[in-house]
């Protein structure tokens, strides 16, 4: 897969818990991808970047895209999808559990009339990237990525997902507090040491999530927790201690 530089109109997304993504997977690359990881524990403080993380750390994904078409892809309605993921190749690449994270169309002008599309999931039966190509609405072709070369950034389902398992995960450690928090989830990302100046793109192996759990959201963290969504487990889990 080609990972190119970002476009000087391209669209810098955040993935914050509960947002809709817009995505271009083949052509996004991290431009910083450390992240927040089991052994940092100081985030930054009320007033600064949200949701509170580990001190110089960026949730950037660089989308080759136009804004245009960023808001057009924003508004494409779903239908169809569940036909889509009937296809024979798309079913198979996508297993029992998946996610749906974005579509996107690309229009070959009033002359030719000739309809592009593409399609993104995640699947975490298989935790691979699916990217769905269609021309005139039918399947041109079906790619997984591995997920250390790219991931999407994470749906709402999947920030409620990854909430929910270090939610319950926390409650059984004996930390009922964390029952009368609100819970934010974004895509978690090797740290600047992990990566030891090689040229991996910063992404995890498996589809890592982190969370935190705070009173609202101008408060630090009380409890944060790193939630593999590809194994449905906690990685590890702690209250955040000033």
């Amino acid at each position: 897969m080609k990972i190119t530089k970002p476009m000087k109109n391209a669209v810098l997304v955040i993935c914050v818990a509960g947002s809709l993504s817009v995505i271009a997977p083949i052509s996004a690359q991290i431009a910083n991808s450390s992240h927040s990881h089991p052994g940092t524990n100081r985030f930054t403080r009320m007033g600064e970047e949200w949701p509170p993380q580990p001190k110089q750390m960026e949730n950037v994904v660089w989308l080759r895209t136009s804004a245009r078409r960023a808001t057009r892809a924003l508004a494409l309605p779903r239908r169809g999808t569940t036909e889509l993921m009937r296809e024979p190749r798309v079913k198979n690449r996508l297993g029992d559990r998946f996610t749906l994270v974005g579509s996107t169309t690309q229009s070959g002008g009033k002359t030719s009339g000739n309809t592009k599309a593409e399609t993104i999931y995640f699947s975490h039966s298989k935790n691979k990237t699916v990217q769905v190509m269609l021309d005139q609405g039918e399947v041109e072709d079906v790619r997984s990525i591995d997920p250390s070369e790219y991931q999407p950034p994470l749906t709402k389902e999947e920030v409620k997902e990854a909430i929910d398992i270090a939610r319950s995960s926390l409650i059984q450690q004996g930390n009922n507090r964390v029952s009368q928090l609100k819970g934010y989830g974004i895509l978690a990302f090797k740290t600047e040491s992990e990566l030891s100046g090689s040229h991996d793109k910063g992404f995890f192996e498996n589809r890592i999530a982190y969370v935190s759990f705070h009173e609202d959201i101008d408060a630090r963290p009380e409890f944060v927790a790193w939630v593999d969504l590809t194994q449905q487990t906690v990685v590890n889990s702690r209250e955040d201690r000033l």
